[in-house]
């Protein structure tokens, strides 16, 4: 079962574009999150969202007024990622605080989760899409050998394995399991037919905000 996470401000459209594109199911969940008190432009908005979800068969829409006590605020959306489902998320520029509180308690809760980020803008009417990895780091920061390695990846594209041991000054078998992490978090690939290292563009982003 797929979890849609929705921060609805006054505009139900970029919920509707997610969950259409997304090919939602009967089997999936849609969680709506709103500002607390629900304003009268707010509701309008999840009724819409609502008869939009009931036209396509979701037997499982809820609805969480969230405070705007950190705190509180906090814990209520942490609800939403209770289980471990996939996570599709939908944050609305217009939805407030809930645009800060939502992201938060994704990190804390320890979920990954497709997160787009809906801009009202002719330039960005896609959305910004917060990619998975960047979560997956945000939960777990890098160590400190693993930004060195990352590091000198960016700096030597195409690196072996031994080349970083050499450089680092770590065994073969250390360098080894840290590119190993580094690639499950999406940051680094091996390519070409030495299956040299390289740096992936989130890569290269944590490895320059990561300098000293």
């Amino acid at each position: 079962m797929r979890v849609f996470v929705f921060a609805l401000g006054a505009h139900e459209d970029h919920a509707i574009k997610i969950l259409s594109s997304s090919g939602v199911t009967t089997e999936d969940k849609v969680v709506v999150l709103v500002t607390k008190p629900i304003s009268p432009e707010v509701r309008k908005a999840y009724n819409s969202l609502k008869e939009f979800t009931s036209k396509m068969g979701v037997k499982k829409l809820e609805l969480i007024e969230v405070p705007s006590d950190l705190s509180q605020g906090i814990l209520s959306i942490v609800n939403a990622f209770s289980d471990n489902s996939e996570y599709i998320v939908g944050i609305s520029e217009d939805a407030g605080y809930l645009v800060i509180l939502t992201f938060i308690a994704l990190v804390l809760s320890g979920r990954n989760a497709l997160m787009h980020l809906c801009i009202e803008s002719s330039e960005l009417s896609e959305g910004i899409l917060i990619p998975k990895p960047l979560i997956k780091v945000l939960q777990n920061p890098l160590k400190e050998d693993e930004v060195r390695v990352l590091q000198e990846i960016v700096k030597n594209p195409g690196i072996s394995d031994e080349e970083l041991a050499y450089v680092i000054g770590k065994k073969l078998k250390t360098i080894k399991s840290i590119i190993a992490s580094l690639r499950n978090l999406g940051l680094v690939i091996r390519k070409g037919r030495r299956r040299g290292i390289y740096s992936t563009e989130l890569g290269k982003v944590i490895a320059e905000v990561m300098k000293p």
